[in-house]
């Protein structure tokens, strides 16, 4: 099959900027995937001329959470391999060594790796040294400040937190020479810190004076998170009118608080919720129950009326719609089902259900006579609907009966559901049959990985339920073959994890692992291919490799796409529950996750199967936690179309 030269050249640069494991590796990385981290093997590859098995020791080291290799790492040339000794460095865990040799670093002036360093400090330094790399950036104007804002983020994460993180920030974003990228650092940072509405007019003028997508999405966020929009139209105009689909999905969240005053105004919003583009049009349909008219509302009632009659409607934008439709207006339930039943999805029907229940008896029948109709994905909207019932119809022993049914089936997203969304009296009311029912499920399925998930809401349930009670089922777990099981119930009773060895599956994994660069993923809305990228995440490659060569992802639904986030695949039973049938390890590296990497989804380290996602935009918060295992290298506009219930059709993987 023939490739052409812009994959060739990507290939051929990617490669040569960014080696790290080779199929020359497999020792290294089975100590590493055993978790077993053979201090022989790695010092062999340490003590090597070879940067390649420098830069790959590196990475195994990374996932030991053994702060013994810090003597060996900081030994390591810096000026050569100073980007994966910080990365390795921060994801070993807190070391008082690790943190004096990252501030040694960060107070020289011509470091070349600060921004990895200042994201390995937040990692593992304390509230003394957040203040003092305030104190010291502060007062000193020639501090090298990039990377700062990744670390004032991770020193959040993990509740190190200071009075004057935010003034920083503001501060920062405030400067009017500063940088493309360090403003997008701040920006980042103030996101995810979290900022106040006293940053309106300032992030008002970034927008005026910014055409950067990135720097626009950020400050789009921001100003979501305050629930703020100025009264300015032409700004308004810009953002829905702009090119890029990314910032008109930002804009459809922060636009909604625009003060809305007449049909001409909504007018100007009309667009978003009418796109063209699948995710602009639901985030606009979604965020339309947030909007506030400051006039008679009829004009608003009849608009959108309108719009939902519009057959060319996307159908998962016309139910967002109606969901706000009905928030907006407080609806009778009763009416808006028989009047737009027909002309609307059923989950969001159940959708409607869940978040009102003025109609409990129509409601209660209404779902009673679909729930043993409903397959595993219909009864994920579906179950929310009717648990919200509960409190009204306790007594009922056909309504439980119902429930019980569905928990005790092999269905592990529905049993997650219920046994999430028991409330405290029905637990009471109901305590010796979940307790018999826990048991029969833990039993059954300790051991199934694609319960693993599902078992850590039956134990959450069992706590509920008696504290005796959840301490035996929490002695069952621990008997489990899942890594994740059995790791969550030592973990719970104060006992070390060993990781189980199965060379077996290492084995299969690691032939397959190099035995293809792209992979090109045929969907219903087109193509889009893949770089794959063994050198940082061979096991996931193999994992990959070998079930798109079974026919794995062949028809498999985008069972999760969040607009100008991600869009997830991989899972045969379209719940998001679903995975290979076994786990594997996570490879965690730096590679960024920004617009066109692809990740693995987990519940956790080394809890990975066979759920992927793609990336829309720069999200940092996802770097250096999930396994980044590709990119998208063509087809980015086919990836930007996806909507949930669209399909992969097949994979053809490419040498």
């Amino acid at each position: 099959m023939r490739i052409n030269l812009l994959i060739l050249l990507f290939s051929f640069f990617s490669s040569f900027l960014f080696a790290q494991y080779s199929i020359n590796d497999s020792a290294l990385v089975r100590t590493t995937f055993h978790r077993e981290f053979d201090k022989e093997i790695i010092n062999d590859y340490l003590s090597s001329k070879d940067s390649n098995k420098i830069n790959a020791a590196l990475l195994s080291i990374s996932h030991s959470e053994d702060t013994t290799f810090v003597d060996s790492i900081i030994k390591i040339n810096f000026s050569e391999y100073g980007d994966l000794i910080a990365f390795s460095l921060g994801q070993i865990g807190t070391s008082r060594k690790s943190s004096d040799f990252l501030l040694e670093k960060l107070s020289s002036h011509d470091n070349p790796f600060q921004v990895e360093c200042y994201n390995a400090i937040g990692k593992m330094g304390d509230s003394l040294t957040l203040d003092n790399l305030l104190g010291s950036i502060v007062n000193d104007s020639s501090f090298n400040t990039s990377g700062f804002p990744f670390a004032l983020t991770n020193f959040h994460n993990r509740g190190v937190k200071s009075s004057n993180t935010l003034h920083y920030l503001l501060d920062q974003i405030n400067q009017p020479n500063i940088s493309s990228s360090e403003l997008f650092q701040n920006l980042y940072a103030f996101y995810r810190i979290g900022p106040n509405e006293g940053a309106a007019q300032n992030l008002e003028e970034i927008l005026g004076r910014s055409n950067a997508d990135s720097i626009v999405q950020y400050t789009l966020n921001c100003i979501r998170k305050i629930q703020f929009f100025p009264d300015n139209q032409i700004l308004m105009s810009d953002l829905v009118h702009s090119e890029s689909w990314n910032i008109r999905t930002e804009a459809a969240t922060v636009l909604c608080y625009y003060p809305f005053e007449s049909v001409d105004d909504f007018k100007l919003y009309i667009p978003l919720i009418e796109d063209q583009n699948p995710n602009v049009s639901r985030t606009a349909a979604i965020f339309l129950k947030n909007i506030k008219f400051e006039s008679d509302n009829v004009w608003l009632k009849n608009e959108i009326e309108n719009i939902l009659k519009d057959h060319k409607l996307n159908p998962n934008t016309k139910g967002e719609l109606l969901i706000s439709y009905v928030s907006l207006f407080n609806l009778n339930i009763e009416e808006v089902i028989d009047d737009y039943s027909d002309l609307v999805e059923s989950k969001f029907i159940y959708r409607l259900m869940a978040a009102n229940l003025s109609a409990w008896d129509f409601q209660y029948d209404y779902l009673q006579d679909r729930i043993e109709e409903s397959n595993e994905v219909e009864l994920l909207d579906l179950l929310p609907a009717y648990l919200a019932l509960q409190n009204k119809f306790i007594n009922d022993e056909e309504y439980a009966a119902h429930l019980f049914k569905v928990f005790q089936s092999d269905k592990p997203s529905s049993a997650s559901v219920i046994a999430d969304g028991f409330k405290l009296p029905m637990i009471h009311h109901y305590r010796g049959i979940l307790q018999e029912l826990i048991v029969e499920q833990i039993f059954k399925n300790k051991n199934n990985s694609q319960f693993s998930e599902t078992i850590i809401s039956l134990a959450n349930l069992s706590y509920k339920i008696d504290r005796v009670f959840y301490d035996s089922v929490i002695e069952m777990l621990s008997t489990s073959s899942l890594h994740s099981v059995k790791k969550y119930a030592l973990e719970k009773q104060g006992i070390e994890f060993v990781s189980p060895k199965d060379d077996k599956l290492f084995i299969e994994l690691w032939s397959s692992a190099f035995k293809y660069r792209f992979a090109e993923i045929e969907t219903n809305k087109g193509t889009f291919t893949i770089k794959l990228k063994p050198e940082f995440a061979p096991i996931t490659c193999g994992n990959f490799i070998s079930l798109a060569e079974q026919g794995f992802y062949n028809g498999v639904l985008f069972h999760r796409v969040v607009p100008d986030f991600v869009i997830q695949t991989g899972d045969t039973t379209g719940t998001g529950w679903g995975g290979p049938g076994y786990e594997i390890v996570s490879e965690y590296s730096p590679l960024p996750f920004k617009r066109s990497a692809v990740g693995v989804a987990s519940i956790g380290k080394d809890t990975e199967g066979s759920q992927w996602f793609v990336m829309h935009s720069n999200f940092p918060h996802l770097n250096e936690r999930y396994t980044n295992w590709a990119s998208a290298i063509s087809g980015m506009d086919v990836v930007d179309t996806i909507d949930e219930s669209d399909r992969v059709i097949k994979i053809v993987l490419v040498k």
